[in-house]
């Protein structure tokens, strides 16, 4: 029986493990997410020289309004 144990043990100690690593890489994705690098927030002029708000130029970014490739 004690082999049995440290063989439950391990497994428990290995699944313990790969969560706690599955929610550490989770929480740097969404960290990264919505807290973008400064390259990123770079502001958004338009040809008539009006600076857009953060909403605008999310969508911009995306495809959803303008004619950006």
């Amino acid at each position: 029986m004690k082999m049995k144990d440290n063989i439950d043990l391990l497994y428990i100690k290995v699944i313990i493990t790969a969560v706690l690593i599955w929610l550490a890489i989770g929480s740097f994705l969404l960290y990264n997410r919505y807290n973008p690098s400064s390259s990123s927030k770079a502001t958004i002029v338009t040809e008539k020289g009006e600076v857009l708000k953060a909403v605008e130029q999310d969508l911009l970014r995306h495809g959803k309004i303008g004619n950006i490739k």
